[in-house]
């Protein structure tokens, strides 16, 4: 997907041109003053003042410097299993701090609607604390979350902690097989594949159908390398 630059409206542009104009004459007044006072501390004082505005312009007019991209050019990203605050919080982070997708629609996708909402919340956040204006829409609705997606960001987990991690640990051990994590590799992380695997095919195929056609499926959910080693031998979705 190619998105185009960042251009300035006319109207932007006659609005900095008229602000330049007026600070500078400003800036010219000011230090003229102070330069014939013939005083050290008025020479000081215009140079401070010169700076100052100068400062105050380039902070001020740098948001008007880019339009907004086109809807049709922004980055359709959505995040699935979005419920997971903690990570949706980081990669969000990530992802608005690049000038290229602060234009982007984030969409939140997660089957839990409360903790969903809470996701949400911190995502307008930390929209607001960059100071930038991604879309950011949060649903239930899997296939409609996938609607013209350009990337996908799988991060959930089938069955929760409890039961399913918990049932991965205990039963090896009844056996007396000990496991440090049990998410990977081992009869944990096969017992998790077998959970995960179908559960994510089904989703490839709902970004089969509705996603854009060059959609990047990236995959954090654990087991990983049996979650994408299945995705590419079952489905067209690109997954890494």
């Amino acid at each position: 997907m190619s998105t185009p630059a960042a251009s300035t409206s006319p109207r932007v542009a006659w609005s900095l041109l008229t602000a330049n104009i007026l600070i500078g004459c400003v800036a010219f007044t000011l230090v003229k003053i102070s330069l014939d006072e013939l005083s050290p501390m008025g020479v000081a004082f215009g140079r401070v003042t010169a700076s100052a505005l100068l400062f105050t312009l380039v902070a001020v007019a740098q948001p008007w410097r880019r339009t907004p991209i086109p809807r049709e050019h922004r980055a359709r990203i959505v995040f699935i299993g979005a419920g997971s605050t903690v990570f949706a919080r980081n990669l969000i982070g990530d992802i608005l701090s690049y000038p290229e997708l602060v234009d982007s629609e984030l969409v939140l996708f997660d089957i839990d609607p409360v903790r969903l909402r809470t996701s949400e919340r911190v995502a307008q956040r930390i929209a607001e604390s960059l100071g930038v204006h991604p879309t950011i829409v949060a649903t239930t609705d899997r296939r409609s979350a996938f609607t013209g997606a350009h990337y996908a960001i799988s991060m959930f987990q089938v069955g929760g902690y409890r039961p399913s991690t918990v049932i991965d640990f205990e039963i090896p051990k009844k056996y007396g097989l000990r496991q440090t994590i049990a998410d990977t590799l081992g009869i944990g992380g096969i017992m998790r594949a077998l959970r995960t695997v179908p559960v994510m095919v089904e989703m490839c195929r709902d970004l089969e159908d509705v996603a854009h056609p060059d959609v990047l499926h990236l995959n954090y959910v654990n087991p990983m390398a049996m979650n994408c080693w299945a995705l590419d031998r079952l489905t067209s979705v690109r997954t890494v």
